[in-house]
């Protein structure tokens, strides 16, 4: 079912089993992001970038290569999804499995600062 645009996805997300992600490339997919703050699961292509660097506390589970056959995607993609909403992951264990703190903007403005002052300090700017 193809809901078309809708300005608030997000209460389809959170009430969604699943989100599956099935592109070639992406820049950053906010959408995962989105769906792990949810507690959503997810089950996505591991195209660049960004997908294996999210999903990456979630190993095998989640990601399926972009680089098979087609049918072997979809056919992976498919026995992914049937683990994933047969597991029946609780918000709970997808915020937990998931270490959403690593997106947290104060953590990852305080890792930035200490590397540009170390940076300064080393005089590598």
């Amino acid at each position: 079912v193809f809901m078309g645009f809708n300005s608030n996805p997000y209460p389809y997300i959170a009430n969604a089993d699943c989100l599956v992600m099935a592109s070639e490339s992406e820049g950053l997919p906010t959408v995962i992001i989105e769906a792990l703050i949810l507690g959503v699961p997810v089950v996505s292509t591991n195209c660049p970038t960004g997908p294996m660097e999210i999903l990456s506390e979630w190993g095998s589970v989640s990601l399926v290569d972009v680089n098979s056959e087609e049918s072997a995607v979809v056919s992976e993609l498919s026995q992914k999804i049937e683990a994933v909403v047969g597991e029946s992951f609780s918000r709970e264990v997808v915020w937990s499995k998931s270490q959403l703190e690593r997106f947290d903007q104060d953590g990852l403005f305080h890792e930035w600062r200490s590397v540009l002052s170390s940076s300064e300090s080393n005089k590598i700017l």
